[in-house]
């Protein structure tokens, strides 16, 4: 239940009461003018409502501002609640909104992205081959010695 709902239904309440006990004043006013101050029936029936409506307004706003059961103390706590929730739904819309803000960037961003060749893994594992290149290097180093000893006896038959 809503203690702001509550509250205004007690004070419509009470408004009511206070109308109806304003009206019942100013007929025990015009009855007391007519029957010269004699206490009649009629005005002994108006001061009994008269009073029963002014101890129910008085019942009406205890219950609305008394100290144990009261509507104000509900109020309060109530009041900081509202406050929380709309603070609460004011950031969920600011990171709603800055979500969107988000997802509208990547996609406007993604649009720069085109594929034309889709990536593949390699077929085979391509690492360095070490013993292939030693070999190479062994037999290259053997061959350049061979072509300088060679280059090396055809100089001297020539000399």
């Amino acid at each position: 239940m809503d203690p702001m709902i509550a509250s205004q239904a007690i004070g419509t309440i009470i408004t009511t009461l206070m109308s109806e006990i304003a009206k019942i004043q100013a007929e025990i006013t015009a009855e007391t003018q007519l029957s010269s101050g004699r206490v009649t029936p009629q005005l002994e029936s108006l001061r009994n409502k008269l009073q029963a409506l002014q101890a129910q307004s008085d019942a009406e706003q205890k219950r609305l501002t008394g100290r144990d059961e009261s509507m104000a103390k509900l109020l309060a706590p109530y009041q900081s609640l509202l406050t929380d929730q709309e603070i609460a739904r004011q950031t969920y819309i600011a990171a709603l909104t800055a979500q969107h803000a988000s997802l509208a960037e990547a996609k406007r961003q993604q649009l720069y992205l085109i594929d034309i060749v889709a990536p593949t893994l390699s077929q085979e594992a391509r690492r360095p081959q070490r013993m292939r290149a030693i070999m190479l290097t062994f037999l290259m180093s053997i061959g350049a010695w061979i072509a300088g000893r060679m280059l090396g006896g055809a100089l001297r038959d020539h000399l």
